[in-house]
């Protein structure tokens, strides 16, 4: 599902009994307090291990014993976003975190929490560099800027037809994005083009659910 690492080398792991963790020799669980699944984390600048669950989010971070202890954020929400589904994305933006259902996104920010709904339904939400991206599933993508979704030109087509799996930095100013059944782009400004192999398409009919740059 998600894996992350912090900077003592510590491996965190999303997964259905709780948050996974392993130190390169113990692994242990840390179950939801209502025992639900986590499906996506990350980690803030404050270290603390942010994740996105069924009906909740919050955070784990050591108690005086060294155990992780977890504090849900739900009820900083207000009453008209407190319905939501799964949270799919969890991400680390700058000092904030973002919380991604298909309803609402939530962006945790000094100690508050700002909703975005969806026009349509948000299909995904990552970062790649200094850019936070979300996709609409009618508008297409979007790119976060002072506290607004402001849609990209010319991504239209990444609306009903295709589904962001994930998106990173390629070279000095463009972002590799790969869909879950359509295929590998590249976003250079405002344009965006298919990536073409030399050779044949390794992925042809495959569904590409992550990327990871190396």
């Amino acid at each position: 599902r998600c894996i992350t690492q912090d900077k003592n080398g510590i491996i965190y792991f999303a997964n259905y009994e709780g948050l996974l963790t392993f130190d390169g020799t113990f692994w242990k669980i840390y179950p939801m307090p209502h025992k639900t699944v986590v499906r996506s984390l990350a980690i803030g600048s404050d270290n603390k291990i942010y994740v996105g669950s069924q009906d909740d989010f919050g955070y784990f971070s050591p108690a005086e014993n060294g155990k992780l202890t977890y504090t849900s954020l739900r009820s900083l929400l207000p009453e008209t976003a407190n319905i939501f589904s799964e949270i799919y994305q969890t991400v680390a933006y700058k000092n904030d975190i973002f919380f991604q259902t298909r309803e609402l996104i939530f962006q945790f920010s000094n100690n508050v929490i700002n909703v975005y709904p969806a026009k349509n339904e948000w299909r995904y939400l990552g970062k790649s560099g200094d850019k936070l991206f979300a996709q609409d599933s009618k508008i297409g993508l979007l790119l976060f800027k002072t506290g607004l979704w402001v849609p990209f030109v010319g991504t239209k087509e990444f609306a009903e037809n295709f589904t962001v799996s994930r998106v990173f930095p390629f070279g000095k100013d463009s972002t590799f994005i790969t869909t879950i059944n359509s295929g590998l782009f590249i976003l250079s400004g405002d344009k965006i083009s298919k990536f073409e192999f030399k050779n044949t398409n390794p992925f042809l009919n495959q569904r590409i659910l992550t990327a990871t740059p190396v």
